[in-house]
Order: structure tokens, then C-alpha cells, then sequence
């Protein structure tokens, strides 16, 4: 546990004590949903105080929407009228009475429909005069007529409920959800049509009676609310810089996870696809790696609160929306917890909808790995076998200096020798007596014959023949989605709930996903003062990878691409036909068993298919989450919220060994280790919200505590009862590890932010933070954190009269957040405990510095947004420059003291870059739309300042010229004024007129460069980027009436990659390691013949051609189709007889395509360009997906 915990008081263990209250409220809650009577809405029982001077009719109006859910819609012929200034005091008035009173002395009317209001010109209405004497009215009933039309949008689609009215009357109707409305009318009538968001239209009904109405979006009208931090705001005066994904775009992805849907989708994201696996989740960078040792993810918030359990926990389809804060604007009020970017999350919430919704999604969709990740290799015994004999023919000629016949007779004696001579272990070829498998010509016998009979050291014969590896360990799974959504409630209650199911096999039969979701909503506006909201989920899941990652060189996937294709899987008898035992197939685990006693040289003693079926490792999850929220209306101007959430996550993680082949543990062997995983978090919000004639002032005060612990227990056993009905470790009886530990983290802050506008164009924000971490010493633990933020709207001025622009947006930022996630305990000295010899023996594990504090980044971000040509373009532009100061760092110290190292704030980098966002409308018709979207992410991260400490190398050019001080690790150097994780290899200079390798050296004395074939001596030169240059995405859709096709597609461009998996394919056999297979590239090596080939002469035990160089360095660039998919509307009038209110059916293709430099090379699995072919591949989905609404 920590020594010290915030503020330097002892931490209470409150959970206990804070879940039993939260179960009490819940309790209540739910009870008094239950057994309340439906009444008037919360809204429409609302009462308003309004003190306005000098404010214009609209600008009431616009007050009245801020503080209730009312949408007011001006006809066009009140527009000029509103404009009329007065004085406005009411208190405590229902919106009814403000509005008469408000348009008592003019000639506006009104009309409210559920939550609309229509304010329209009534040329027939009287101004009151309040000083007459009430006169009785007259009514004179005139013939009406029957009318009847359409109400369609700009893309021809139905408006469901736009108010159609006729002028000077209350008469008036809605539209239906076809968009068609029938009214009785006066002859020579105007009708008044309007609908929120849409610009209001006057339509003359002299000598029609049938009507097709088009409405045009109102850009205005249409101002987007973005979800922000602690609340909400127009994105017309938002100053910050944010990306905002919809449900719509996550829903047409059949993934687990909701981050897997952003790919390309969102500018400044970088998304690194790690592993294909059925519940993968990908990591994910905002604007660059901001720290060298540091963690560099970041924070995500859901509904409000901070969120650690995992994106797998959350089911997609629950998700309303995925918001991303990139700049300090937006994120400085998370203060030391935002410095990587925050991810705001947005569920799926009740409505006060009285009509209860269901809507019924089921995906089905079929796997298979992508293609393109699978390199090109060597695929028939025959040419593998020449291409080894190749390797042999030349070494024993130019090494060994035999004759051709001499040489030819050695390498076709090699097929049955050890690895150290050279051989291969098998030959799955039977060969005329007196002929070889080879011929001079280094071509396979036309006479050989696949498959070979051998004896076992049982003395029993087995029929020999190679399998194939590639199709053995992939296959076509079946993915099943189901989620069902119940959403309704009375005027003073909604409800929500949601269940989901997921299966998924994948593309192996050793891994598959299962996940079980359900979540339930409920808004209770208990008074006038206050409302109530509980969010109740949880999600059980299990999921199986069998697949060892601890060695990615040598699991299923790798073995998939490196097994030469002369090896059996299965063992066969002496007929052919497959053998089996108790536990299915026998496999062959290649040590010699059904081979003349010889063994396969690679992977000797295992089968790493068989392994992966009948070992185990399976994780088990059941997260449960609650929320429970109080909002306290003190005044209309001021509220208080209280928000507690619990979250629990528990998880058991098994390990299996099998006891029955190979070199396995003896018994069989089992592990397992339990996590229960708690975080509370609490807040406390006041926000106060006014406005002041063309002022709009809002303030939010925030206090927010966070609490997490972990307790881990686990243990291991061997010698197992039972390996398949038992895997417990009850069920086995050497204990052969156990361990317990905690872990925990507290943070606590206060802040407050400040929004104000004039007149909707001029914006400013200002938000401080003050937080602590107990992940650092109480002498540093708190920090301040700020930003400011202005955003001016200058196509709302009255100069500004440019007719195509719709708006256009000048913003910039400025501010300082942090970066907390260092890990625990850097500042005090930690210990780890052995047992030496039976004694208690303590070995320094960290050295603590109590000077340790959380990384800054102070941000700048500027930019332009804009909307264009009636909303039919829309885009951006941002600049940031970010600067990371008192980076982490490990600083070296003498081995003599008794550790290696310990962490300080050493260093700071920078990453800058633009954002180029656009999206548009290239054709809209009536019947038929092309839309289209485009991002560029352009970013640079670079490294400002080192310890001097971990200067201690010198980084050199081709030149010979210093490029930078620094040091190296893992391929790259870290160097003042480098880019991060630069490549730092030896340089490949060709291949000589031997058909050898050369590499470059670099003579410190003389400032000499020359070449050298001896691989040690070469030197290390600066050898290019790993990061990108730009990055992004692209797609669209098109639609003509019921049916859209959308496509999507990632790319990058720039930077380089290593690509391990090839140069290991590349690699000649040589001494102990043979049975590898090869990359068809290797037809290509050097030949005395063709000496310009690009590959060093094939030829066995010369090895160093593909150690590591930059030879191996790849372009990164990629193009990748992330979706396309077909979707049809069916009409509502076919399917409203099974009373199904809609039903949409879609197919479509996930992961199709990816293009790189070379097939197999996939640089989007690691951000940094390291990539091999040990990764679980990505899968290609092919999905049929039926929406059904009820």
C-alpha cells in the first residue's frame, strides 16, 4: 500500500460503507418508479423567472429552450417582429403565460405542440387593448375544404412530425411517419410548415389541394451539442478541438469493442491493431507519443466518470456516441489525468418518449484471416526441398570445395542428417533405387513420388506425407451479435433497458470470445427541484487464447508461416490413414517417435497446434457497474449534481500444461490467479448558468475523488489428478508457486470553468484544476493545471455577408495538463523477498526519488472551422504544438550501489503537427446522395532534452557527421533533437561481386567510411524514422431512396518499419537451425549468373546477410479497407402488417483489404514499426446484419 496517502490523512476504506448507501438509493429509486402515477412532464410543469432588459422577443425565446426542453420554431413571416426589443419580468410563470404576455401587443401567435413551439405572424389578430371594455365575438363559419401533401427533406426523405398550421388560426396538424398529412382548410389559406432544425416555410394554398413540401436544413437551428468534460456545449462555441463519432458509424462494424470502429475515422487518432483476436482491443494514441517511459494512453471517461475496466466491458451497442478531447482546452479541466487525451463515452439513455420503442439488432458474420497478412512463402515439398539442396549444393562448392557431382551427392545425402549437418530430419519423397531426390540440375526427380513409409522406434511402420500447416491452424468461424432495446416511460419516469449476446470462434479453434451485457437506464423526475438517475450494467465474458505470446517466434502463428511445408501434423499408419487415441488424432511432436528415431530440427519434442487444442489459457470476467446521480434545481439559473459510481471487475485467469506429448511437465501442470478489481469515484457539481441580454455566462465548481484497488492471488501446481475434468489446483498436488499482492491508486481534485458568449459570436472559456496523485510524494502531490480558450464565429457578424458560407470559425487554446501514469511507488524504495537457501534474502526492486512528479504538457491549439454552401461541406483545420516537460526517465547509476537505476523528471519532447478535417455533400438530390469524408493527421514527436546521464552515445550519419547525444535500446536511439524512436542499425551496403552481404564502417580516426563483409565490425548509423508523416482516412456513402452503400478506408504514409518475419524467411539454413521455411523472394538470390539480384548469394550457414540492418527497414505505408457495407431500408408499408414499425437489412465486409509494401508486413500492428509474424492476424469478416423496430 502506499505510506502516504492524499493530503496526508489515512485512507478510509470506504467502499463497503458507500455501496450500501448506493443499494438504499437504488432501492428507493426504482421503488418509486414502480409505484408512481403518470403526471405532467417535468418539463411541461416547469416555472420560469426571468429578469431581461433590453432583449428581443427571440432572445426570451432562446432563454426559455436553455432552461427547459421547449424547441422554438419561427415562421418566417415573425422573424422581423421578433426582433422587437422589451423588457421582461416574470417570476415563478408557466410558459404559457410568459408567451401571452410576451405577444400580447403584437401580431405574433403561437402554438405548442409536445415539446415544439411555433411562433407565427396572425395578421387577423386584434392587439388587446387593456383599457376597453371585453366585446363579445363573433364567429362567422366559413366553407372549408379538404388539403392534403407531403413533407419531405432536401434528400427527399419523410420529416415525422413537422407542425403544418394554418396562418391567423390555432387549426392545425402533424405529419405522420410517412411524412403525409391531411388538413380542412379555408379557401385562399396559407399554411405555416416548420419542423426544428429546418427553415420554416409559408405555402399558398389558392387553387391546390395537394401539396409536396421540401424543407432546408437551418444551419443555425442545427448548432450540434458536443458532450464535453462535466457536461455539454454548442459546438458553434466550442474552442477546443474534438472528434465525434456516432452510434451509426460504430454499428456497422461487427467488433466487440468500440474503439476497434475509429480507425480512420478520427483525425490525430493513431490506432495500433496488436493482435486479431475476438476480443482484441487496440491501443491507441491522440496526437503522438508525449513520453518516452510514460504511459501514453488516454483516459477515458464514460457518462461522466472515469472508466478502468476495459473497453471489452462495454458493449457497443449501448454506445450513443465516442467524443475524443485532443487539446488542453478540452482536457486541462481532467488536470493531471489528461495529459494523453481523454476519450469521452456516451451510453444509450432512457427517453420521455411515452410510447414504448424496441428495437431487435442480430449480426451474423463469417470469419476468415485476412489474407494479406500471410506472407508469401514456399508452399510444395518439391521446390522447398530444391531450394534447400541449393543452400547445400553451394556451400559444400564454395565452403567445403567439392566438385558439382562431389557437391551435388553431399547435399542430397543431407535430407536425413542432424540440424548441425545441415539436415533436414525428414525426406517425404520416395525415391527410385539408385537416384537422388535432386538432380543436377537442382530440380525435383520426375520419378519421386510424395509420401514415405518409415519405421518408428516401436518398430511399426507410418506412412509419411506433409500437411499444411497454414490451413491446419486457420478456418472459417461464425460470429453471432444479438441486442435487444427497450426504451420508454411516463412523462415523470423513462426507463431504459438493453441486453446484448456475442459468440465469436474466430479464425482458430484455440481461441474463441463469449460475452454476455445488460444495462438498465431510468430518469425519475422525483419534484419540480430534483431528479434521480441510476445506471445499472454488467458483463460477463469469457475467453479463450490458447495460443502461447510469450514467445511470439514460435506460437501457432509463427509455426503457420515458418514450418517448412515437408512436415506431417498428424501421424498416419503405414496405409495412410490417420491414427488416433484417447485424446483424438495423435500429432507428431517430431522427436523421432514415428521417424527412424530422427528428429525434426525445428520446434524438436512439440506441436504447437496440438498444444494450442488441448492446453489451456482462459480468462473469466464479470464486471458489474452502478451510477447513481442527484440533480438539485435550486433556481432555474442554479443546479447541484451528486454523482457515485462503483465499479467492480473480477477476473480468474487458467493456465494448462499438458502431460501427454512432447516434453511437457510430467502430470500436466496448472495455474490460476484471481483479480478483484474495485474503483469508486465521486463527484460534486455545481453549475450556474445566466444570461444577461446579449451575454450568456455559464460556470461549473467541481470536487472528484477516485479511488482503485486490485488484490491478485495466484498459484501454481504440476502433477495433476485429472488434466481434463479438473483444472483446479486442488487437483494437483506439487506446489510449485503462489503469490498474493495489492495494488492502489487515489486522485482528488477541485476546478471550475468558466464558458461565456456575446451574442452567440464572440466565445471564451477558462477552466483550473488543482489535483493530487498518490503516486507521488505529499511534498509534490498537488499541481495546478489551466487553460484558456477563445472561438469567434465571424460569419454571424453583420459584415460578414458572403452568402456560401454558412459559418466559419476562428478558435484558439492554450493550457497545461498532466500525466500521472508513471506506475506506483516511484518514490519510495521498494523490495522483493527471495529465498536464498532458506533465508529470507531482499533485493532492491525500485529506488525511490520523493522528488518524482507527473509530466506537463502545456498545448497550444489553433484553428479554422467552417460550413459551407447551405451545410452541404463542412471541415477543418488545427495547428497544436504540445510540449512534455519533467518527462520520466531512468537515470543509470554504478551497478555498485545495488540497483541499476532510478526514475526522475529528466527529459521533455514536443509533438506538433496539423489536422485536416473535410466532409461533404458531392450530389444531393431528392432521390440520391453521394457523401464523402477525408482526415490527415500530420504529426512530428521529437525529443527536446535528456538527462545528462543518458547522453553517454553518439549518434552518426552515413557522413560521418554527429547527428545526436543520446543512447540506445531496442533498434532505436533516443537522442536530444531526434525524432522519437529513431532507427539505429547497422547500415547494408549491397551485396559484392561474391554475391556476399557488405555493410558499412565508419573509422573513428580517420573519418573513413568503407564497407566490410564481417557483420561485427559494421557500425551503427542513424537509419530513418519510425513514425508516420501523415495519417488518416477516408470513405462515404451513397444512397438512392431505401438502399446506401458506405465505404471506409485507413491509410499511412511515411516512416519505417522492421520486418523481423521477413528477414527471418529470408535466412539461409546454417548450423542448428534447419526446417525453416522460406519467402519466395529467395528464387532472387544471387547467382554467379545474375549478379545484379538484389539477395546475397543462398548458400548454407551464411547467416549474417539477415542480422539486423536496415536492409530489414520497410516503408510503413498501408492502405487498408476498413468497411464497405449495403444496406436496405425495407418500406414501412411492407412490413407494418407483422407490425414491425421499421426493419433495415445491411451486408457487408470487414477488414477486406490491406495493402503494404510487401504481403504479410502489416504496419499497423505496432505504432512503432517493430512487426513480425508471431501476432494473432487480423480477421476479414463477412456479415448479413437485420435492425428490426417495434
Amino acid at each position: 500500500m502506499n505510506k502516504y496517502p492524499i493530503g496526508g490523512k489515512i485512507p478510509l476504506n470506504n467502499h463497503r460503507h458507500v455501496v450500501t448507501i448506493m443499494k438504499a438509493t437504488l432501492f428507493f429509486l426504482f421503488f418509486s418508479i414502480l409505484f408512481s402515477q403518470a403526471s405532467n412532464g417535468f418539463s411541461q410543469e416547469t416555472e420560469f423567472t426571468l429578469h431581461l432588459k433590453s432583449t428581443t422577443i427571440k432572445e426570451v425565446c432562446r432563454e426559455l429552450e436553455r432552461k427547459s426542453d421547449y424547441r422554438f420554431i419561427f415562421a418566417g413571416n415573425a422573424n422581423k417582429t421578433a426582433n422587437k426589443r422589451i423588457d421582461v419580468n416574470v417570476n415563478s410563470q408557466s410558459v404559457e403565460k410568459i408567451l401571452d404576455e410576451l405577444l400580447s401587443d403584437t401580431k405574433l401567435a403561437y402554438r405548442i405542440l409536445d415539446y415544439q413551439v411555433v411562433v407565427f405572424l396572425d395578421k387577423n389578430k386584434k392587439i388587446e387593448n387593456k383599457s376597453e371594455e371585453p366585446v363579445q365575438e363573433q364567429v362567422t363559419q366559413q366553407q372549408k375544404r379538404r388539403i392534403t401533401g407531403k413533407v419531405v427533406d432536401a434528400q427527399g426523405e419523410p420529416v415525422i412530425g413537422a407542425n403544418i398550421i394554418e396562418a391567423g388560426t390555432t387549426n392545425g396538424t402533424v405529419t405522420d411517419i410517412d411524412g403525409n398529412f391531411t388538413l380542412q382548410v379555408e379557401e385562399n389559406a396559407v399554411l405555416l410548415v416548420s419542423y426544428i432544425g429546418y427553415l420554416a416555410r409559408e405555402i399558398n394554398t389558392a387553387g391546390r389541394s395537394a401539396f409536396n413540401i421540401t424543407l432546408l436544413e437551418d444551419t443555425q437551428a442545427l448548432d450540434e451539442v458536443v458532450v464535453i468534460a462535466y457536461g455539454e456545449q454548442k459546438r458553434s462555441a466550442f474552442t477546443g478541438s474534438a472528434v465525434v463519432v456516432s452510434s451509426e458509424t460504430i454499428s456497422r462494424r461487427p467488433v466487440s469493442n468500440v474503439m476497434s470502429a475509429l480507425e480512420g475515422i478520427s483525425p490525430g487518432v493513431q490506432m495500433e491493431n496488436s493482435s486479431g483476436s475476438p476480443n482484441a482491443t487496440p491501443s491507441f494514441r491522440i496526437r503522438g507519443a508525449s513520453s518516452i517511459n510514460a504511459g501514453r494512453s488516454p483516459l477515458i471517461v464514460v457518462d461522466g466518470v472515469p472508466y478502468e475496466s476495459g473497453w471489452n466491458n462495454i458493449n457497443p451497442n449501448d454506445v450513443e456516441s465516442v467524443t475524443v478531447l485532443k487539446d488542453a482546452a478540452s482536457t486541462a479541466i481532467y488536470g493531471a489525468r489528461g495529459g494523453n487525451g481523454v476519450v469521452l463515452v456516451t451510453t444509450k439513455k432512457a427517453t420521455r418518449d411515452k410510447k414504448t420503442s424496441i428495437t431487435l439488432d442480430t449480426k451474423l458474420a463469417l470469419s476468415q484471416v485476412r489474407q494479406n497478412d500471410l506472407y508469401d512463402v514456399i508452399n510444395t515439398p518439391g521446390e522447398f526441398y530444391e531450394l534447400q539442396y541449393q543452400a547445400m549444393y553451394n556451400y559444400y562448392q564454395n565452403v567445403a570445395g567439392y566438385n558439382s557431382y562431389e557437391a551435388n551427392r553431399a547435399a542430397n545425402e543431407s535430407w536425413l542428417k542432424n540440424s548441425d549437418q545441415g539436415g533436414l530430419g525428414y525426406l517425404l519423397y520416395t525415391v527410385p533405387d539408385g537416384e537422388q531426390l535432386i538432380g543436377y540440375n537442382g530440380k525435383l526427380n520426375p520419378n519421386a513420388t510424395l509420401g514415405r513409409i518409415v519405421t518408428g522406434t516401436d518398430g511399426r511402420e507410418y506412412f509419411q506425407t506433409p500437411d499444411d500447416w497454414v490451413s491446419e491452424t486457420y478456418k472459417t468461424g461464425l460470429r453471432q451479435d444479438y441486442n435487444l432495446n427497450i426504451n420508454g416511460g411516463a412523462e415523470n419516469l423513462s426507463l431504459m433497458a438493453s441486453v446484448g449476446y456475442t459468440n465469436d470462434e474466430g479464425i482458430t479453434d484455440a481461441a474463441f470470445y463469449e460475452r454476455y451485457t445488460g444495462r438498465l437506464n431510468g430518469i425519475f423526475n422525483a419534484r419540480k427541484w430534483l431528479r434521480l438517475t441510476a445506471n445499472l450494467d454488467m458483463a460477463v465474458s469469457e475467453y479463450a487464447n490458447n495460443i502461447d505470446y510469450s514467445n511470439n517466434s514460435n506460437n501457432i502463428f509463427s509455426n503457420a508461416n515458418r514450418v517448412a511445408p515437408i512436415y506431417p501434423i498428424y501421424v498416419r499408419d503405414k496405409d495412410g490413414n490417420f491414427l488416433y487415441d484417447e485424446n483424438g488424432k495423435v500429432y507428431d511432436y517430431g522427436d523421432g517417435t514415428y521417424n527412424d528415431g530422427i528428429s525434426r530440427p525445428i520446434n524438436t519434442g512439440s506441436n504447437r497446434l496440438q498444444e494450442a487444442l488441448i492446453q489451456t489459457r482462459k480468462y473469466e470476467s464479470m464486471r458489474t457497474g452502478s451510477k447513481v446521480a442527484a440533480d438539485f434545481i435550486i433556481m432555474p439559473e442554479l443546479t447541484a449534481t451528486l454523482n457515485i459510481a462503483y465499479d467492480q471487475v473480477d477476473r480468474r485467469y487458467i493456465t494448462t500444461g499438458q502431460p501427454f506429448y512432447g516434453s511437457s511437465n510430467p502430470g500436466g501442470t496448472v495455474s490460476v490467479s484471481a483479480t478483484k478489481s474495485k474503483t469508486m469515484n465521486l463527484q460534486q457539481l455545481v453549475n450556474y448558468s445566466k444570461r444577461f441580454n446579449d451575454h450568456n455566462v455559464k460556470v461549473t465548481l467541481l470536487h472528484e475523488s477516485f479511488d482503485s484497488n486490485s488484490y491478485i492471488l495466484s498459484g501454481s501446481r504440476s502433477n495433476m489428478f485429472n488434466y481434463f475434468d479438473n483444472q483446479e489446483l486442488a487437483g494437483a498436488i506439487t506446489i510449485t508457486d503462489n503469490d498474493s499482492y495489492t495494488r492502489n491508486y487515489q486522485s482528488e481534485g477541485y476546478g471550475g470553468r468558466l464558458l461565456y458568449d456575446y451574442k452567440n459570436t464572440y466565445n471564451f472559456d477558462a477552466s483550473f484544476r488543482r489535483d493530487a496523485s498518490s503516486r507521488f510524494h505529499p511534498d509534490h502531490r498537488w499541481g495546478n493545471f489551466f487553460s484558456f480558450g477563445g472561438a469567434y464565429l465571424i460569419s454571424r457578424e453583420d459584415f460578414f455577408k458572403v452568402s456560401w458560407v454558412d459559418e466559419l470559425k476562428l478558435k484558439l487554446s492554450f493550457g497545461q495538463n498532466g500525466n500521472d501514469q508513471i506506475g506506483n511507488h516511484r518514490y519510495i524504495d521498494t523490495y522483493s523477498i527471495e529465498n536464498l537457501d532458506g533465508e529470507i534474502a531482499v533485493t532492491f526492486l525500485n529506488r525511490g526519488n520523493k522528488r518524482i512528479t507527473w509530466e506537463t504538457r502545456t498545448a497550444i491549439n489553433t484553428g479554422v472551422e467552417f460550413e459551407l454552401f447551405h451545410g452541404r461541406l463542412r471541415g477543418g483545420v488545427d495547428y497544436y504544438n504540445n510540449k512534455t516537460t519533467d518527462m520520466l526517465a531512468a537515470v543509470s547509476v554504478p551497478y555498485s550501489l545495488g540497483y541499476s537505476s532510478y526514475y526522475d523528471n529528466v527529459g521533455s519532447m514536443r509533438n506538433s503537427g496539423f489536422e485536416f478535417d473535410l466532409r461533404g455533400d458531392i450530389i444531393r438530390t431528392k432521390d440520391f446522395k453521394w457523401s464523402i469524408y477525408l482526415n490527415a493527421s500530420l504529426n512530428k514527436s521529437k525529443i527536446l532534452e535528456l538527462a545528462e546521464e543518458r547522453k553517454g552515445e553518439t549518434l552518426y550519419d552515413l557522413n560521418g557527421n554527429a547527428v545526436a547525444s543520446g543512447y540506445s535500446s531496442g533498434g532505436y536511439f533516443y537522442g536530444e533533437g531526434l525524432e522519437f524512436r529513431t532507427w539505429y542499425l547497422k547500415k547494408f551496403a549491397g551485396i559484392n561481386d561474391e554475391g556476399r552481404a557488405t555493410w558499412y564502417v565508419w573509422d573513428e580516426n580517420s573519418g573513413e567510411i568503407s564497407t566490410t563483409t564481417t557483420y561485427s565490425t559494421a557500425t551503427y548509423f542513424e537509419s530513418g524514422s519510425s513514425q508516420p508523416k501523415i495519417f488518416g482516412g477516408f470513405g462515404g456513402s451513397f444512397s438512392w431512396k431505401d438502399l446506401e452503400l458506405t465505404y471506409a478506408f485507413a491509410y499511412r504514409l511515411g516512416g519505417y518499419g522492421y520486418d523481423s518475419g521477413y528477414s527471418t524467411l529470408m535466412t539461409a539454413p546454417y548450423n542448428g537451425r534447419t526446417g525453416y521455411n522460406f519467402h519466395k523472394d529467395v528464387r532472387n538470390s544471387w547467382t554467379p549468373e545474375n549478379k545484379n539480384n538484389e539477395f546475397a548469394r543462398w548458400q548454407y550457414d551464411d547467416r549474417y546477410f539477415t542480422s539486423a540492418s536496415d536492409r530489414w527497414l520497410t516503408k510503413a505505408d498501408y492502405l487498408s479497407l476498413q468497411n464497405i457495407s449495403l444496406g436496405y431500408r425495407i418500406p414501412r408499408n411492407l412490413v407494418h402488417r407483422l407490425r414491425i414499425e421499421g426493419l433495415t437489412v445491411s451486408a457487408g465486409v470487414d477488414n477486406l483489404l490491406f495493402f503494404s509494401h510487401r504481403k504479410g508486413f502489416v504496419p499497423s500492428r505496432d505504432f512503432d514499426g517493430n512487426v513480425d509474424f508471431g501476432y494473432f492476424p487480423a480477421m476479414s469478416r463477412y456479415m448479413l446484419n437485420l435492425n428490426f423496430k417495434f
